[in-house]
C-alpha cells in the first residue's frame, strides 16, 4: 500500500483536563450535527461543517464520510479538510477494515449493528490511527461510514469512537430521509406517468362525487379538458340525464357505505360526451381508500368501435344468409374443424340432407359423393390461396348420379389465420352432358377429317395416274396427226382439216394434263423452287411482253407501270408463270378495245403487283370459290370463253410457296383486279 498523504499529528494532549474538554467538544459536535442534519430537510449541505468541527473537536487530521456509490462500492461523499485527502491507499485501507470487521460493508452492506473499527494508519512512520464507524445497515445496506485519521491517544479513545458511531448514525438517518423522499417522489412520478399514459380513461371521484383525477384518455373519451373536469360532479358531467339519478344513488352507496353491489365486475353503459353524443363504454371500478376515505376510481373503455364492428358483423351475417338463400347454388360454411355451421336450402335440396341435420357434419359427409376420395386428392391441386375446385359425381336423393362442381375456399381472419371454409356446390349436369356431346362430335369430326384426307390422297393419286397415262397416247395422237399431214401424198383438204382439229384438241388435252400434274405437285409440296435474287419489275415486264401479241390481236391495250424497289428471293420462272396466268385471264375476259393495266410497286415490307382489266367482272357469289380447282365463274361459262379452271389455282399455289398471297376485287361488267403480295427477303 502506498504512502498516505495525511501529515503527522501534533503532540498529544494526554492530560485529564484535555480529555474533559474533548468530551465537551464532541458533545457540541453531535449537538450541532443533530440540529443541522435532522431538521427534516433531505439536503447534506451542512455535512462539511460537521466534519470540520469533528476534526477540531478530536484533534484529528482528516475526517471522511463515505457511502455506497453506483457500483455499491464505498466512495467518498464528503471530506475535511479536502476530499482529495482520501487517496487510493487510504480508501483501500478503509474498505479493507470494513470488510474485515463488517462483513459486506465494503460492498455497501454492513454488519448487523453499527460498528467502530480501528487500526494503525498504513504507510506512515508517525503514530497515527485510522478509526472507522459504520452506521447500522438499512435493508442490508450501509448508508454511511465515517473515517477519522488522527493521533493514537486522541482519536482512539472510547469517547471518540462512541461519538464517531453516533455521528455516522445521524448522517445515515439524514441520508435515509433523502432516500425516502426520493422514493416517494419517484413513486408519485411513476404513478402519475402510468395514469397519464394509460390507454384507458381513468376517472377518480372523492366522497362528494367530485372528480379528482381525469387523465388524457378521459379527456379524449369525453371531450372535456382536465382543468374543466377536475372538481365537477362526475354524474352531472359524463352520465346521460336519464341515468343520472340512479347513478348518483349507486355512487353514494359506494362512497358512503362501501356498498359495491352496483359496481361488481365490468359494466356496459351509456356515457355522455361534451358534444352531447352518447358512446357505449365499459366501466370497471377499483376499490380504493385514501387517508381512510373510500375513493371511486373507474377505468373506462370506449366500446363504440366494438359495438359498430359487432353491428357490422351482424349485418354482414344477415346479408350473407340472405344472399346464400337467394343464390342458385348450394352454399355451406364450416368452422376451423370442418363442421358445418350454415347450410342453405339449395345445398340441402341437392344433397338430400336437411339444414338442421347438416349442422355439425363435415361438408363431405353431407354431399355423399360417389368418388369422395377424389375430392381429397384434388387438394393437391389447391391454388396459392388454399382454394380447391373439383368436379365430382354425387349420389342424389333419388339415387341417380349427379355431376356437380365443388369450390372450397378458406375463410381467414384479419391476422391471416384460417377460421373456417366456404364451399359452393353447382349443378353441372347440363355442362357435362354438353361436354360429352362435344367429345362425340369431335370424335366424329376427326373420323370425317381422316376420311376426307384419305379421299383427297386418293384423288391426288388418281389424278397423277390418269394424267401420266393420258400424256403418252395424247402425244402419240399429236405426232401421228402431224406425220399424216406431212407424209401422206394426195390428202384431200377436208381430211387435212380433220387432222388439224384432231391435233389441236389433242394438244389442248396435253396442256390440261400438264396443268393437272403441275397443280397436283404444287399442292402436295413436291415442287422445289429454284430461289435466287429476283427483280419483280423485270419479271412483270417479261410477262407483259409475252402477252402483248395476243392482246393486240384482240384489240386490247396492255400497259405496264412499275417503280423501283428491292429484290426478293424467288423462283423467276414460277413467278413469271403467276403473272402470265393472271395477265392472260385479264386479256381473255376483257371486251374488244378494252384495257389491261399491270402495276408493280413496293409497299413497306412487300411487293404488290396489280393486274386490272375492264372485262366482264366476277359475280359476288363466285369470288369465294374462284381459286378452287376446275372452278369457272358463271358468267365465264355462259360467255363460252375457253379455259380449264386451273390457272388461278396454280397461280395461288405458286404464290403461297413464295410466302405471299393473292387478293381479288371485282364488279360485274366493270372489271376485275388481282393483287399479288410478295414478301421482301430480310
Amino acid at each position: 500500500m502506498g504512502a498516505s498523504r495525511v501529515k503527522p499529528a501534533a503532540a498529544p494532549a494526554g492530560s485529564p483536563a484535555t480529555g474533559r474538554r474533548s468530551s465537551r467538544s464532541l458533545a457540541a459536535v453531535l449537538e450541532f450535527a443533530a440540529e443541522r442534519l435532522l431538521d427534516g430537510d433531505s439536503s447534506l449541505d451542512p455535512l462539511p461543517e460537521v466534519l470540520e468541527r469533528l476534526v477540531a473537536g478530536t484533534g484529528g487530521r482528516v475526517a471522511l464520510a463515505l457511502g455506497p456509490g453506483a457500483d455499491r462500492q464505498l466512495g467518498v461523499q464528503c471530506g475535511y479538510p479536502d476530499p482529495a485527502a482520501a487517496d487510493a491507499p487510504l480508501l483501500a485501507q478503509i474498505r479493507a477494515l470494513c470488510a474485515l470487521h463488517g462483513g459486506a460493508a465494503s460492498h455497501g452492506g454492513a454488519a448487523r449493528r453499527g460498528e467502530t473499527f480501528q487500526a494503525p494508519l498504513a504507510g506512515t512512520d508517525a503514530e497515527l490511527t485510522l478509526t472507522v464507524a459504520c452506521a447500522a445497515p438499512l435493508a442490508g445496506q450501509v448508508l454511511c461510514v465515517l473515517a477519522l485519521v488522527g493521533g493514537t491517544r486522541t482519536c482512539s479513545s472510547p469517547d471518540v469512537r462512541s461519538a464517531l458511531r453516533a455521528l455516522a448514525t445521524i448522517v445515515a438517518a439524514k441520508m435515509r430521509i433523502g432516500l425516502d423522499a426520493d422514493d416517494l417522489a419517484e413513486q408519485a412520478s411513476l404513478t402519475q406517468a402510468l395514469v397519464d399514459g394509460s390507454p384507458e380513461a381513468i376517472v377518480a371521484v372523492d366522497s362528494s362525487r367530485r372528480i379528482s383525477e381525469f387523465n388524457p384518455a378521459a379527456e379524449k373519451l369525453f371531450g372535456w379538458p382536465r382543468q374543466e373536469a377536475i372538481g365537477r360532479e362526475m354524474p352531472g358531467l359524463i352520465v346521460p340525464e336519464r341515468y343520472r339519478q340512479r347513478f348518483r344513488e349507486a355512487m353514494t352507496a359506494y362512497l358512503k357505505r362501501g356498498d359495491q353491489s352496483d359496481f361488481t365486475g365490468p359494466a356496459r353503459l351509456r356515457a355522455l360526451r361534451a358534444d352531447g353524443t352518447e358512446p357505449v363504454i365499459e366501466l370497471t371500478t377499483i376499490p380504493m381508500r385514501v387517508a381512510g376515505q373510500v375513493v371511486f376510481c373507474g377505468f373506462m373503455h370506449d366500446l363504440t368501435a366494438l359495438e359498430t364492428a359487432h353491428a357490422a358483423v351482424a349485418e354482414g351475417e344477415e346479408r350473407f344468409r340472405l344472399l346464400a338463400e337467394l343464390a342458385p347454388v348450394g352454399i355451406v360454411r364450416t368452422d376451423v374443424a370442418g363442421r358445418c355451421t350454415f347450410v342453405n336450402q339449395q345445398w340441402s335440396a341437392m344433397t338430400g340432407v336437411p339444414a338442421e341435420q347438416a349442422r355439425g357434419m363435415t361438408w363431405q359427409e353431407t354431399v355423399n359423393p360417389q368418388d369422395i376420395p377424389r375430392i381429397e386428392w384434388e387438394r393437391e391441386r389447391a391454388d396459392a390461396d388454399g382454394a380447391v375446385a373439383v368436379d365430382c359425381r354425387l349420389k342424389s336423393p333419388h339415387g341417380r348420379g349427379v355431376w356437380v362442381h365443388v369450390v372450397v375456399r378458406p375463410i381467414v381472419d384479419s391476422a391471416g389465420q384460417r377460421i373456417g371454409s366456404l364451399a359452393a356446390l353447382t349443378d353441372v349436369q347440363d355442362r357435362k352432358r354438353a361436354e360429352s356431346e362435344q367429345r362425340k362430335a369431335a370424335r366424329l369430326l376427326a373420323e370425317q377429317n381422316a376420311r376426307l384426307r384419305e379421299l383427297d390422297d386418293a384423288k391426288t393419286q388418281f389424278l397423277a395416274t390418269v394424267s401420266h397415262e393420258l400424256r403418252t397416247p395424247l402425244t402419240s395422237i399429236v405426232s401421228f396427226a402431224e406425220l399424216i399431214k406431212s407424209e401422206v401424198p394426195g390428202l384431200d383438204p377436208e381430211a387435212g382439216e380433220y387432222l388439224t382439229i384432231i391435233q389441236r384438241n389433242a394438244e389442248r388435252l396435253i396442256r390440261l394434263v400438264s396443268d393437272l400434274l403441275q397443280l397436283n405437285r404444287l399442292e402436295a409440296g413436291a415442287v422445289l423452287l429454284d430461289l435466287t435474287q429476283v427483280q419483280v419489275p423485270a419479271v412483270a415486264e417479261q410477262a407483259v411482253q409475252a402477252a402483248s401479241a395476243g392482246a393486240a390481236e384482240q384489240g386490247i391495250r396492255l400497259t405496264l407501270s412499275v417503280r423501283e424497289g428491292p429484290d426478293i428471293v424467288a423462283d423467276p420462272t414460277r413467278l413469271q408463270q403467276v403473272f402470265d396466268n393472271l395477265i392472260s385471264n385479264a386479256v381473255k375476259f376483257s371486251r374488244e378495245h378494252g384495257q389491261v393495266q399491270v402495276r408493280a410497286h413496293c409497299d413497306d415490307d412487300e411487293w404488290q403487283v396489280e393486274i386490272e382489266d375492264s372485262g366482264i367482272g366476277i359475280p359476288p357469289g363466285d369470288l369465294g370459290r374462284l381459286f378452287g380447282s376446275f372452278f369457272r365463274a358463271s358468267n365465264a361459262r355462259s360467255s363460252a370463253r375457253p379455259g380449264t379452271g386451273l390457272g388461278l389455282s396454280t397461280a395461288k399455289a405458286i404464290t403461297v410457296l413464295h410466302g405471299g398471297s393473292i387478293d381479288v376485287a371485282s364488279e360485274v361488267d366493270r372489271g376485275t383486279t388481282f393483287t399479288v403480295h410478295l414478301p421482301i427477303a430480310s
